[in-house]
């Protein structure tokens, strides 16, 4: 800095500053994406506080606030940035997400309409007004903007999701029903993740006359919602409206512990409101959110509560411990892998790094993981090894049960073909289990036979021949399987 300012000429400078703008600005993009957030936000500060007058800079410092959910923060960047310079529709569009968030409905209004002038063929600008608008008193206006978002944006799921929401909402006309259902079934091609898109589809069918066509799109939105009661209570009425009582009963069910699931966050939520400064209720809300798969909340509230960034090991560790006793050790497991990365000298990183293997039935990769944490804190064997024998004791019962399974059906079968598909997919699940027992191996192998699937007979000799080379029982029926194939 001192450097140019003595040497360039202004207009080198203002060049020279607009090029570290942008280099400073991507870096701090690429650590967030990184999912170093402590290191993005230092970069940021710093240069905020050296570069004042930085339009972009103060842009790029609010975008951190706004994806750390602090959104207060948030609005004070983004509003300095706008202030020097209010050319940028990206900054309106952050600027009024960030005061709609914190309640402020009308400055949220101003700059999402301001986005939209400056960019008309934005369809993300027409889409956020348009959201905008749809919770005003007089919603109207907002279907021109959800037209225009579709219109400018058809390949965008949540564009053709909340007009159909906004027709079902905001219209009785049959007209706009039919065309809520168009925009719903466009939503569920483009995404079909989003359960909400399958709800509206169903709601829409149902408000068109088609009760029979939503229980489809209801079933799935109920399948694919994993906390929101809604889906399951709306599809136990239809199928109990239709006579399905069974299956009614069973959704109901499912609505019930989803019920509860939300009466627990909502009093928890409750009680946070009132005393903000609770580690024990921060504790709680994210433990919650990580026995529900929830990765993001689980993450925030355990940096609320250690007071730390989102990014710390510490708080990455104890999201993975959540969501592994929830049964998500696919989602804990990247959590586990960075705290480990950042700090390696932890045991309990690393222990709860071996868990999420082991989740995942990684057990040698696990059994790695529960050694480094021996070597950091020898106390810990005996739980360990505990934790790894009831695995295998635990594996070893599910594989004979499917094993089991598949001899019971070829004793009870009726025909001259007992060795049914159904057969062979229990004792692929047993062997899948335990690879190397050889009982398994040889009665799969003689389904594979039986059903004529050679090539898939070959490579079980293979293996059976692998663990006991000196067989000649197993050489002899995996040579006779060659010769037969090349004949």
């Amino acid at each position: 800095n001192d450097v140019i300012t003595l040497t360039a000429t202004p207009r080198d400078r203002l060049k020279i500053f607009t090029i570290m703008n942008s280099v400073v600005c991507e870096w701090a993009k690429a650590l967030l994406g990184s999912g170093l957030a402590t290191a993005a936000f230092a970069e940021l500060w710093q240069f905020v506080g050296s570069h004042p007058d930085s339009a972009a800079g103060h842009f790029s410092l609010g975008k951190y606030y706004y994806t750390q959910n602090s959104r207060g923060h948030a609005q004070q960047e983004l509003e300095r940035s706008v202030a020097l310079d209010g050319r940028q529709a990206e900054v309106w569009l952050f600027l009024s997400e960030a005061a709609d968030s914190l309640g402020n409905k009308e400055r949220a209004k101003e700059a999402a309409t301001r986005a939209v002038a400056l960019e008309p063929r934005g369809g993300q600008y027409h889409l956020l007004l348009a959201s905008l608008l749809a919770q005003s008193p007089s919603p109207k206006p907002a279907g021109t903007e959800y037209r225009a978002a579709v219109e400018l944006m058809p390949r965008n799921a949540l564009a053709h999701q909340q007009y159909a929401h906004f027709l079902l909402d905001a219209s009785s006309d049959a007209a706009d029903h039919a065309l809520a259902v168009a925009q719903a079934r466009d939503a569920v091609v483009l995404d079909p993740t989003n359960y909400l898109s399958f709800l509206i589809l169903g709601r829409a069918l149902q408000a068109s006359g088609q009760p029979g066509p939503a229980v489809t799109p209801l079933t799935q939105a109920a399948s694919l919602s994993t906390d929101d009661p809604a889906p399951a209570l709306e599809l136990a009425r239809l199928e109990q409206a239709q006579g399905h009582t069974d299956i009614a009963k069973r959704w109901q069910s499912v609505y019930l512990q989803r019920q509860q699931y939300k009466t627990q966050l909502d009093n928890l939520m409750e009680a946070l409101r009132v005393n903000p400064g609770s580690r024990i209720l921060h504790a709680r809300i994210a433990h919650l959110y990580g026995i529900q798969g929830n990765v993001a909340d689980c993450v925030r509230y355990h940096a609320l509560n250690l007071h730390l960034a989102v990014d710390a090991p510490p708080v990455l560790v104890a999201a993975a411990q959540d969501l592994n006793e929830g049964g998500h050790p696919e989602k804990a497991l990247p959590l586990a892998e960075r705290a480990v990365m950042i700090s390696d000298h932890r045991a309990l990183f690393h222990e709860v790094l071996g868990d999420s293997l082991l989740g995942m039935s990684q057990f040698d990769p696990a059994v790695k993981e529960y050694q480094n944490a021996c070597g950091w804190d020898p106390a810990r064997e005996p739980v360990l090894r505990k934790r790894l024998l009831a695995y295998v004791y635990e594996q070893e019962a599910q594989a004979q049960a499917k094993f089991q399974q598949g001899v019971m059906l070829t004793k009870t079968s009726i025909g001259p073909r007992p060795y049914t598909p159904e057969v062979l997919h229990l004792v692929q699940q047993a062997v899948s289990i335990e690879p190397k027992n050889l009982m398994f191996l040889r009665f799969l192998m003689s389904v594979q036979i039986a059903q004529k699937h050679f090539e898939d007979a070959i490579q079980t000799g293979q293996k059976i021949v692998e663990i006991i080379p000196r067989d000649p029982s197993a050489n002899a029926q995996l040579g006779v399987l060659v010769l037969e194939k090349s004949q």
